[in-house]
């Protein structure tokens, strides 16, 4: 029980990271940062779990993998 309960808050602390470190590679300003992390966060969520019924997986982790995934493209583009 405890186990799940752990796993639980790594895929939310997770849930609320990712999208602002990706954000703050994509932006300049607070706001433009703030828009961007909502919409990866909205646009992440939606694919992790179109992609999570399809593919007959755990949806919050394929989230979180959706998230990851657009984290990496930030970061290559950052670097490009």
């Amino acid at each position: 029980m405890v186990a799940v309960k752990t796993v639980g808050v790594a895929l939310v602390s997770a849930f609320v990271v990712i999208p602002a470190a990706a954000a703050r590679l994509l932006g300049r300003r607070l706001g433009s940062v703030a828009m961007i992390a909502v919409a990866l966060g909205a646009g992440c969520s939606a694919v992790g779990l179109l992609l999570s019924y399809h593919l007959d997986v755990a949806s919050g982790a394929t989230i979180i993998l959706t998230l990851g995934a657009v984290f990496g493209g930030a970061m290559a583009l950052r670097r490009a």
